[in-house]
């Protein structure tokens, strides 16, 4: 950025567009005192000499240096704020490999991931479903996220757990859908077409879209409750507590304020088992996405 030379302000005559001319007595690096009929005015020098729309010196040469140096100071500032975006975006790539790699090791024990899903509350009369947007004419059955989801691979399991409160105003995660995903890749942000639709978008713009889903022909509230699942599984449930001693209340809030876990192959074994006996009492419907 330039260097800051107080002369080339102080003493010199303006002309601005609300308080006539005056004369600048003093000035520093972001603003000038000017004198005024009315009194001293205090103005920045990038507002009110930008373009010089709000006040110009009154020879020409003074006028063609400030927006020199304007000029040259907001172009600095650009490439300032261009490094500074590139390191942040260096620094979360750097990031999300690191957690690729981490991840990488948990998948690797069992050679697969399972993920459930968490999603937010719902009422748990509504039937069960599946969250469907229209891409290129056709339905994609996807699910939404606020952060990417960077770790999810082509094929991977997945169970949804919608939430819901029950009339005594306890919440509950209910697994309602299982089926498999397609993988995540840094294309897969939301759309204007789908927010115009679904004005919660913004704040989970991030999706994956699923490959193929079953969905309990029931209400929410005849899914399967987490609860269930922790109680039989225990530490076991997710791949995070698994061979660790973990208690029952621990588990239970240990997905509060996450989009997704991954889950162990017992648990993905007893939800399974358990949601074919929900599917045998109240039916199930399939979706399918084709890309």
């Amino acid at each position: 950025m330039r260097q800051f030379d107080e002369t080339l302000f102080v003493g010199k005559e303006v002309i601005h567009t609300k308080f006539g001319k005056g004369r600048i007595i003093s000035a520093n690096q972001s603003c000038v005192s000017v004198s005024f009929d009315i009194g001293v005015k205090d103005l920045s020098i990038e507002v009110a000499f930008a373009d010089g729309k709000k006040m110009k010196f009154t020879d020409v040469p003074s006028q063609n240096l400030v927006e020199e140096i304007i000029n040259e100071n907001k172009a600095e500032k650009q490439e300032e704020e261009r490094v500074k975006k590139e390191a942040a975006e260096a620094k979360r790539r750097a990031e999300e490999e690191e957690r690729k790699t981490k991840a990488s090791k948990k998948r690797n024990k069992s050679g697969r991931a399972i993920w459930i899903k968490f999603e937010g509350a719902q009422d748990k009369d509504r039937m069960a479903n599946i969250h469907v947007v229209t891409q290129n004419g056709a339905p994609w059955y996807v699910l939404h996220y606020s952060k990417r989801p960077i770790n999810v691979n082509d094929g991977d399991p997945f169970f949804l757990a919608e939430g819901v409160i029950d009339d005594q105003g306890k919440r509950h995660q209910i697994i309602t859908a299982r089926g498999h995903l397609y993988a995540f890749n840094e294309s897969n942000y939301s759309p204007d077409a789908w927010i115009k639709e679904h004005p919660w978008i913004p704040s989970h713009p991030w999706y994956v879209v699923i490959k193929d889903c079953e969905v309990l022909d029931a209400s929410i509230k005849h899914g399967l409750k987490l609860e269930r699942v922790i109680s039989a599984v225990g530490s076991e449930t997710y791949l995070a507590t698994s061979g660790l001693d973990k208690d029952y209340d621990y588990l239970m809030h240990l997905h509060n304020r996450r989009a997704h876990m991954m889950l162990t192959e017992t648990s993905e074994e007893f939800i399974n088992h358990q949601f074919d006996n929900l599917v045998k009492k109240y039916g199930s419907k399939t979706y399918k996405t084709e890309l």
